[in-house]
């Protein structure tokens, strides 16, 4: 298990020759210091982990250079530089100790560029050779769906919830995806549990209101929501009922953005008198 070594063989070690022992010792912290910087990673603490994989890089002793390079490129998708994380992972294709990873990144990349096709074959073989690559069949769902294989696709996303802890990312992509097949009351269950564990994200907050107002359904203020912030989601849900076809849903909300606030209501006023002036949805 990477990062971990059996309490049996700590204490094994007493016995082991320095030498050795020293050596097992630092690639234990090698591989726990790179686990950690992972998990920030995953976690969206994307500070955090550049300043602990900054931290690495002054101690170039006691870490690989392809262990550093492999955390930089990770780093580089997170923060959707994947130019740079491209030419990084592409130096570590054919190690077998960095092969998942650097094909998991690379593939990211690749779909998050257009290129589905030579994505969907490097992250197949990811989640064939690493299963518990959760981002890889993250990745994968995405994919599948873009290539309308939706059970495929369902398959994949129930993978990386599973093998992530039930991630917001992951929960907001299946959500988004089952909404692309009008699947809107299922939708809205995942997304609110996407927008549960993070109550600040917008775009979670934003797909959920979408996927409710499709179904003639009204957004829930959030508690200490500004002002201008509540506008805006009610004009953008406002508009999304009218496109569902729910015309007095629409209307209300639109015009509860209109009376909220007058400095946001230029937007919903135009949407409004559209509907008005036209007797249906845009």
């Amino acid at each position: 298990m990477r990062g971990l070594i059996p309490y049996i063989l700590l204490g094994a070690l007493i016995s082991i020759p320095g030498s050795l022992r020293a050596t097992v010792l630092a690639e234990h912290q090698q591989s726990g210091r790179g686990a950690i910087v992972e998990a920030a990673i995953d976690g969206g603490r994307l500070v955090q982990a550049s300043e602990m994989l900054n931290e690495m890089r002054k101690r170039p002793l006691d870490f690989e250079i392809a262990e550093l390079e492999i955390l930089e490129a990770e780093l580089a998708i997170a923060r959707k530089d994947d130019t740079r994380a491209t030419t990084l992972f592409a130096k570590h294709l054919q190690r077998p100790e960095y092969l998942c990873r650097a094909k998991e990144g690379s593939g990211i990349a690749l779909a998050r560029s257009g290129d589905w096709e030579a994505a969907i074959g490097l992250l197949a073989d990811v989640t064939i050779k690493c299963p518990d690559r959760w981002k890889a069949w993250n990745m994968m769902g995405i994919t599948l769906a873009h290539f309308g294989k939706y059970q495929a696709s369902r398959y994949a996303f129930d993978n990386a919830l599973s093998q992530s802890g039930n991630s917001s990312a992951v929960l907001n992509n299946l959500g988004y995806s089952l909404m692309a097949r009008q699947e809107y009351a299922e939708a809205a269950n995942i997304l609110e549990m996407a927008v549960v564990q993070q109550p600040e994200n917008e775009r979670f907050q934003n797909n959920l209101d979408i996927a409710q107002a499709a179904m003639g359904e009204a957004p829930s203020r959030a508690a200490k929501e500004s002002q201008s912030r509540w506008v805006e989601r009610l004009t953008n849900s406002g508009y999304a009922a009218l496109l569902a076809g729910h015309k007095q849903a629409g209307t209300a909300l639109l015009s509860n953005a209109v009376i909220g606030s007058s400095a946001m209501a230029s937007k919903a006023a135009a949407n409004l008198g559209w509907q008005m002036a036209h007797g249906t949805q845009p």
